[in-house]
């Protein structure tokens, strides 16, 4: 209502029902919206057209509405929570669909999650983390390793421990070694000073297979994960890994490791979302690519000229190609990132 009329919410409730002309309704309002649907098609018809027109008009408006607070993903409605059983079970198709997941972990992320979906689908950055038979590990768990054998390299090494103790053949994956970790008492078995590794991989066409003294394995949610659940100072190791690998977006190109050799951008916006920042998600292609403008500008990013055939609701999204190594770096950092850090040291 127009706030500068002296005019009371009950009055104008009460005057409404008396007044037909809809001239005469724009005057109590800061914006009109009217529609001229021209004659009724049937005489008598309880004005059907100005009906339809109405509901068109505010669908229009939520729709956009929702598209501008960002509780879309693309074409689909995913900020919500589903409160009866029907919308759940849309719910866990949508997470099905847009994590690529089975539908059990779709349900699963679902109800860890308080059946939000965003977050359901959002939480896509996981660790493989597993649990020890050793009594020392207290069922806590743990990141998987192994002992260094005589005049084998840590690199191998790690790489070992992926195929030994979880059924994962490594050998073409992006690893990095990420420090080394030696506190006096950091094990409770004794003297062990550990070097830790990170690799990085799309985990959905891995198959999981328990190696020896594994008792279970998973891909656990590197957010929000109490540092209480590892052993030892697996925690530590954890968090330095994560630094690690955001830093490493922001200057490399070791994200196209994620991702087939064609790709959408709805599927490249997604593996930086899962890892750098949730709210890249929200992101249309417009401004995604505003965002990735150096990467959209260079010859690493190309157009293949057809479009996706994945079952997908809404229009089939481009298809790209990366060209060049995964371990090359770009000359600059990602453009939020650098507006993040010009933000920040504005307040030190």
């Amino acid at each position: 209502m127009n706030p500068n009329l002296d005019y009371t919410w009950s009055q104008a409730l009460a005057d409404l029902s008396q007044i037909a002309p809809i001239v005469t309704l724009t005057g109590f309002f800061l914006f009109a919206i009217v529609v001229e649907v021209g004659p009724e098609v049937i005489a008598g018809s309880s004005r059907l057209k100005a009906g339809t027109a109405t509901k068109l008009v505010l669908n229009m408006l939520s729709t956009t509405s929702m598209v501008k607070l960002g509780r879309t993903r693309d074409d689909l409605m995913v900020d919500l929570r589903p409160t009866n059983e029907k919308l759940r079970q849309r719910a866990i198709r949508l997470v099905e669909q847009e994590a690529h997941v089975p539908a059990e972990e779709a349900k699963r992320r679902l109800e860890a999650w308080g059946w939000h979906v965003r977050a359901a689908i959002e939480d896509r950055w996981q660790v493989l983390l597993v649990r020890r038979d050793e009594p020392a590990f207290g069922n806590k768990l743990s990141l998987p390793g192994v002992l260094v054998r005589s005049g084998e390299s840590f690199d191998a090494a790690a790489r070992r421990a992926l195929h030994t103790k979880t059924g994962l053949d490594a050998r073409e994956w992006y690893l990095e070694q990420l420090g080394t970790f030696g506190d006096p008492g950091r094990d409770t078995r004794g003297r062990v000073v550990s070097v830790a590794h990170v690799a990085l991989v799309g985990s959905d066409d891995v198959e999981l297979m328990p190696g020896s003294g594994i008792r279970s394995i998973d891909w656990v949610p590197v957010r929000n994960l109490p540092a209480e659940t590892l052993v030892f100072d697996h925690a530590d190791m954890l968090r330095v890994a994560i630094n690690r690998v955001q830093a490493k977006l922001r200057y490399s190109w070791v994200a196209f490791q994620l991702l087939p050799d064609q790709f959408t951008l709805s599927e490249l916006r997604a593996a930086y979302s899962a890892i750098l920042d949730p709210s890249l998600v929200r992101l249309n292609t417009s401004n995604f690519k505003k965002a990735f403008s150096a990467l959209f500008a260079s010859d690493t990013l190309v157009p293949v000229g057809q479009r996706s055939t994945a079952g997908k609701v809404g229009r089939p999204g481009e298809l790209y190609r990366f060209e060049g190594p995964v371990a090359g770096t770009r000359t600059r950092e990602l453009r939020w990132d650098s507006v993040r850090s010009t933000k920040a040291s504005t307040h030190v």
